[in-house]
């Protein structure tokens, strides 16, 4: 009994830590993009969809 508690702690772990690690490249991305400026602008819709 104590190997399996053993086990899903340490699975219970690994989860938490690719979370954390998840959540701090997505922050690590959004101040790269701000600090460059690259926010996400509208673009127009192609040709085709517009009937021109």
């Amino acid at each position: 009994m104590r190997v399996i508690t053993g086990v899903l702690a340490f699975i219970g772990f690994l989860v938490v830590l690719l979370f954390a690690a998840a959540i701090g490249l997505f922050a690590y991305d959004e101040s790269r993009r701000r600090l460059v400026g690259d926010e996400f602008a509208p673009t127009p819709p192609p040709p085709e969809q517009t009937g021109a």
